[in-house]
């Protein structure tokens, strides 16, 4: 697979869980972003810190596993951002060196 197809294919995935969380979903998403058990005190929605990012809210996992895997392929691409390095720091951070993720 070319590089240009697999990132057609992330994008696709990206969209589409997105629109599962923000759209298709979204009373069971708002009622999630409601309830502080999802996201750790000192998380965010991108890096909710939680053990489980999956737990009763299955698109967000999903969705935080097809945006970790566009931002892989973007850097790999040559089109990271300052932000990217940013986000990639803080969440390396809060999880441990050790912790496999994606």
């Amino acid at each position: 697979m070319s590089k240009l197809d697999d990132l057609q294919t992330r994008l696709t995935e990206f969209m589409w869980a997105f629109e599962n969380v923000f759209h298709d979903d979204w009373s069971h998403s708002e009622a999630c972003l409601l309830n502080r058990g999802y996201v750790a005190s000192h998380g965010t929605f991108l890096n909710p810190s939680v053990e489980d990012e999956s737990n009763n809210w299955g698109a967000r996992g999903g969705l935080l596993a097809a945006y970790r895997s566009l931002r892989e392929l973007m850097t790999e691409l040559g089109i990271p951002s300052e932000r990217f390095a940013e986000l990639e720091r803080q969440y390396q951070l809060s999880i441990g060196p050790n912790l496999n993720v994606g």
